[in-house]
């Protein structure tokens, strides 16, 4: 009762800081309405972060509904098909406001804000010409079964989210800290506000995409552009956007906006095709640029590899499994479990998921055993760096975990 009393005060507190009326009673019945696997909580800090969207400033929440559209279309249906939590759909205002670009310092570019190292392990491609982690639907993908493995993981969603958003270990040392307190709500008090944000901001989020047109919120949402209908082209050869707009009248801004993951605006020679977005009607002229100048271009290089490409960069490599058809160029590499070891840590210092990992050594739960013998396939390549693993302190294998 006395932390009821408490939070009505502050909500008075704050709406008229902000010049808003906050129903927190609405606010609370809509929230549990939402029915959704990842906790919906109602608290002053997310209020914090609830209350300057209502309020909507210079059209603020406006533009980012604006901007969200572009791609929420995407991340919807394949959040339907993999059978996620919906509130997913809106992990990219949280991490980027929904900016598919370089975001970060540190080499983390998309709307998911997804590190090189992750991006690697959930078999996006990324090499000189093309970086996968721009194309919405293919990126949103493997964020999703990176979720997914994290909630293996900890059994927890919230801190899976909290885990996509900073890391995996960073979730460990607060449950550590924690004596083994294996919830959100187990480690919230060892948060710093920092980390606390992204659930927070994540149930703000939800509430505004989710009530924005009810008639109590007052955000208009003007929309700029009409969605773009395109054709996909196959193609093998080398063909530079500039080349294509030339020949074509395609506007190489389009070309660019349609195909973010071409960092050079360059589409790569490969023996598998690439595939590229034009807007309809434009087809016709394409073939025909494809028929006309076949050496312009298009010439197949002289090496059957790339100059720059490999061909293990551009084409996605499928899973090899144990004793699978193509593990030539794998090597089986054990490691025995130490004394402090987890799941996640273990396939992070293999490059590899915890699913992988799972699925190797035939094992279902969420734990390792110490002593246990596990076997990793690596490339034959790295086979020696993997290895040394095996005699690797705690504190090595820590430092490691960092590095990725």
């Amino acid at each position: 009762m006395k932390r009821v009393f408490v939070i009505l005060i502050f909500c008075i507190c704050i709406g008229k800081a902000y010049g808003t009326q906050v129903d927190t009673f609405l606010i609370k019945t809509r929230l549990a309405g939402l029915k959704s696997s990842i906790s919906m909580d109602f608290n002053e800090d997310m209020l914090r972060f609830l209350i300057p969207l209502l309020e909507n400033n210079d059209n603020k929440s406006s533009d980012l509904i604006y901007q969200a559209s572009k791609y929420l279309p995407y991340i919807e249906k394949v959040v339907k098909e993999k059978k996620m939590p919906h509130v997913l759909c809106y992990l990219p205002y949280v991490i980027t406001r929904y900016v598919n670009e370089s975001n970060a310092n540190d080499g983390r570019v998309g709307i998911w804000n997804m590190p090189y190292t992750v991006a690697r392990k959930y078999d996006l491609i990324m090499n000189s010409y093309i970086d996968e982690r721009y194309d919405v639907a293919t990126s949103t993908e493997s964020a999703m079964d990176y979720l997914v493995d994290l909630k293996h993981e900890f059994n927890d969603w919230q801190l899976a989210v909290l885990a996509f958003c900073t890391s995996p270990t960073n979730v460990l040392q607060h449950i550590y800290k924690a004596e083994n307190g294996k919830t959100y709500a187990g480690i919230e008090c060892d948060l710093s506000p920092s980390e606390k944000r992204f659930i927070n901001e994540l149930t703000a989020a939800s509430y505004l995409f989710s009530f924005y047109k009810e008639k109590d919120i007052n955000i208009k949402v003007k929309y700029y552009y009409k969605p773009y209908l395109a054709d996909t082209i196959d193609i093998f050869r080398k063909m530079s956007f500039q080349h294509i707009a030339a020949k074509t009248g395609i506007d190489q801004t389009d070309l660019h906006l349609l195909n973010p993951i071409y960092k050079l605006e360059t589409v790569p020679y490969n023996e598998a095709p690439h595939s590229l977005l034009i807007p309809i009607g434009y087809k016709t002229k394409f073939d025909s640029l494809l028929q006309n100048y076949p050496n312009l271009e298009a010439m197949r290089p002289l090496t059957d590899a790339p100059t720059i490409l490999h061909d293990s960069d551009i084409v996605r490599r499928p899973p090899v499994a144990a004793g699978a058809a193509g593990a030539a160029k794998k090597a089986a590499v054990y490691y025995t479990v130490k004394s402090g070891d987890n799941l996640y840590g273990i396939a992070d210092l293999f490059d590899c998921t915890a699913n992988d990992l799972k699925r190797w050594n035939k094992i279902t739960r969420n734990y390792l055993i110490a002593g246990q013998n596990m076997v990793f396939y690596v490339p034959l390549v790295q086979k020696a760096k993997y290895l040394k693993m095996n005699t690797l302190n705690a504190k090595q294998k820590k430092v490691l975990i960092y590095q990725d």
